[in-house]
């Protein structure tokens, strides 16, 4: 068991640590006006951030505006650029055409020879067998006049029947 002055002295301790109403009201006050310091401050962020917000939005659109204006001009650049290329293989296009054509019209003419050639022995082979077939017919016609009409009518005769007989 503890004495009275034990707990008297015990209770002294716990006096001494407990805050007095005056000092509770302090501490409330201070509390209070770090509060509105602190919303002071924030309210100061805040216009200091809406504006650094403004800058930096005007700063971006002067970036945006001027990046617009070199990429015109590099479409501008690549547009020309293309164009001559564009003419340039025109030209060469052209040119492998003409080239072409002269090609053609050698290789028309080379034809257009041999084929003459081959038309003209053709003639040739033909006023051949032309006269071959007029011989050939004179002579029959000479063995007819020969053997006499009679016999080229039974010939006739028997060439009816056959044609006939195979129809």
């Amino acid at each position: 068991m503890t004495t009275v002055e034990e707990r008297l002295s015990r209770l002294e301790g716990v006096y001494d640590h407990l805050a007095s109403k005056a000092d509770i009201a302090r501490v409330e006050t201070q509390i209070a006006n770090l509060r509105a310091e602190l919303k002071g401050d924030i309210a100061g962020l805040k216009t200091e951030l809406r504006g650094d917000t403004a800058d930096l939005r005007a700063e971006l659109k002067g970036d945006i505006a001027g990046l617009k204006t070199e990429l015109r001009g590099d479409i501008a650049d690549l547009r020309a650029e293309l164009k001559g290329d564009i003419a340039g293989l025109r030209t060469e296009l052209k040119g492998n055409i003409v080239a072409l054509r002269m090609e053609l019209k050698g290789d028309i003419a080379e034809l257009r020879a041999e084929l003459k050639g081959d038309i003209a022995e053709l003639r040739t082979d033909l006023k051949g067998d032309i006269a071959g077939l007029r011989a050939e017919m004179h002579r029959v016609n000479a063995s007819l006049i020969k053997w006499g009409v009679g016999f080229m009518m039974v010939g006739l005769g028997a060439m009816t029947a056959i044609v006939g007989f195979l129809g």
